[in-house]
């Protein structure tokens, strides 16, 4: 989840079913052999059945949670010394921010995916520019959270 979370922090997790989770909920749950943190990006609800779209905050592609247990999510952040992480800096963010997020994460998809249909593995300066942005609008609003 870096940069949302640094590597050397702590963070508390409560148990929660799917059903209760809102898009932007920071969620850890089991993948092969390894714990997995990582964000909401959305939330579908299809025959009574909850599916859950998740993303580290640095990665590039959303994936669905099919077959991997949920643990929980996360409710409190500390750092190495112990001290608590304000959630301000952590937690989800607002509807609106979260409209503009899931835009350009509906954009960097379908560049993407033209890109690999394209130009195949190789890099692609739209695409780097999209993902750019999308990254230094995300950390601008962590940074405008910090100062409130």
């Amino acid at each position: 989840m870096y940069p949302t979370l640094q590597e050397d922090w702590n963070a508390e997790i409560s148990p929660a079913k799917e059903r209760d989770l809102k898009i932007g909920d920071i969620i850890v749950f089991v993948t092969g052999e390894e714990l997995t943190v990582h964000r909401i990006v959305a939330k579908i609800n299809r025959n009574g059945k909850v599916y859950l779209l998740q993303k580290g905050d640095n990665e590039s592609m959303p994936h669905f949670i099919e077959g991997c247990p949920l643990i929980g999510k996360v409710t409190r952040v500390f750092n190495c010394e112990g001290e608590e992480i304000p959630s301000r800096l952590w937690k989800s963010p607002n509807k609106n921010e979260i409209a503009i997020f899931n835009l350009f994460n509906i954009l960097y998809f379908i560049l993407y995916r033209i890109k690999k249909i394209i130009f195949g593995n190789k890099r692609n300066n739209l695409v780097r520019f999209i993902r750019t942005f999308y990254w230094k609008l995300f950390l601008g609003v962590l940074k405008k959270r910090q100062k409130k």
